[in-house]
């Protein structure tokens, strides 16, 4: 058998970690390296394809670990992300070790614009080959993205500055407070060139009927923003996040540390559709978050200039089935549609009957808990349904589930 091929980039053919992750980092590399105690060396080899080792070691999507040839034979992969982490977390200073700015400069000027990521990761690569590098931040602190969008509990400020310092510290002028209004204005400063780093920060907006009528409606990315600057403190103890990617488990984790007692996501497909990471999913649940599956908002339901309700839609295949079998009884629909004691038991059966087919049959076992509940009827062919008690609804779920009712009476003809 000949050898293996090391020319180039041979890593695509034997390491798939490797090759998965976008900057093509030397996994096995540094993992050998943290096995053998050299922290530093570990560190420093991350270093060389990402700039910011500990922060990706905290908050990197790994696409190197669904990858990992380990995940074949074991039931999870090896934890790469965190090993990266462990080597920025013990290595020793290192800073002697990092890239110097040459005393001898080559004359050129480059314009950074924003102290983000992109930014910091040309000045980090630029500066030590002589280029006179200069950050403009509107902001009174660098990070871009990584400070004001990634929580403090998941990414401390310490590391980010540690960090950002490694980068700055090579000999790059770094201009807080100071807004680029005019690129003519920038060039005639003789920069010799300019990079727009500024990202784009703009959240995706939910257009609905009631959308600008409460205060209390925010976008994620900047209500987190919010948040990292201290605007934000508090919150109330009900809080609802719609969408369930990485952005929201955010959202639904700060809510619970701003004093949120309740907190609730809702997805409009099933879990195999999530956008959010199985470790964020995990996360959020661990700290009893509910996620609330195949429901579509429509409508925010103000009343006296207060959001008390998000109305939504069900699957059309679940809604006929309730309707076939509370036929008659519209009242009791109403109740077992909205009912909050009833509501995640329901979408949960719902998921399941996306896979079993409207009108599959379940076994016993698919019950949420055991034994009889107080009002149930049993009927031949039916899992049985709960006849809520008084409480168990809010007066403003009365008029959503009375509207819904009206609705799927006229769809259904």
């Amino acid at each position: 058998m000949d050898p293996t091929n090391t020319a180039g980039e041979f890593f695509h053919r034997v390491v798939d970690c490797q090759w998965a992750c976008p900057a093509h980092t030397d996994v096995p590399e540094y993992i050998r390296l943290i096995a053998l105690g050299r922290f530093d060396d570990a560190y420093l080899l991350n270093r060389e394809s990402n700039v910011f080792p500990a922060i990706l070691g905290r908050v990197c999507d790994r696409p190197c670990e669904p990858a990992c040839r380990r995940g074949r034979v074991e039931e999870k992969p090896v934890a790469i992300c965190r090993l990266k982490r462990v080597a920025a977390d013990n290595c020793g200073d290192v800073s002697a070790r990092l890239p110097k700015a040459p005393q001898a400069k080559n004359g050129k000027r480059v314009a950074l614009i924003g102290a983000g990521c992109a930014s910091l990761t040309v000045a980090n690569d630029l500066a030590p080959l002589g280029y006179e590098c200069v950050i403009f931040e509107a902001l009174e602190e660098p990070g871009g993205l990584m400070r004001s969008n990634i929580p403090a509990f998941r990414l401390p400020g310490e590391v980010l500055d540690e960090e950002i310092a490694n980068i700055i510290d090579i000999g790059v002028e770094l201009r807080l407070s100071s807004p680029v209004a005019s690129l003519r204005a920038l060039l005639a400063e003789r920069f010799d060139a300019v990079f727009v780093g500024s990202g784009a920060p703009k959240a995706k907006d939910l257009k609905l009927p009631g959308r600008d009528a409460s205060d209390r409606i925010h976008l994620g990315i900047d209500w987190l923003g919010s948040i990292a600057f201290g605007h934000t403190e508090s919150i109330g103890e009900r809080v609802l996040i719609i969408g369930v990617g990485n952005t929201a488990m955010d959202c639904c984790r700060s809510s619970l540390r701003l004093g949120a007692k309740d907190v609730k996501v809702i997805a409009r497909k099933p879990r195999s559709f999530f956008k959010a990471s199985d470790w964020e999913l995990e996360d959020a649940e661990e700290e009893r978050v509910e996620i609330v599956v195949n429901h579509s908002p429509k409508e925010f339901v103000i009343e006296a200039g207060k959001l008390v309700f998000i109305s939504g839609q069900l699957p059309r295949a679940g809604v006929r089935r309730h309707l076939q079998s509370t036929r008659g009884r519209a009242r009791c629909t109403a109740r077992h549609l909205t009912g909050p004691d009833a509501r995640l038991r329901r979408l949960r059966h719902l998921h399941r009957e996306q896979e079993t087919g409207p009108g599959g049959r379940h076994s016993d076992a698919d019950r949420e808990d055991e034994g009889p509940r107080e009002g149930e009827v049993p009927r031949p062919g039916h899992r049985p349904v709960r006849i809520p008690q008084e409480g168990d609804w809010q007066p403003e779920q009365v008029l959503l589930a009375r509207r819904h009712v009206l609705q799927l009476v006229e769809q259904e003809g």
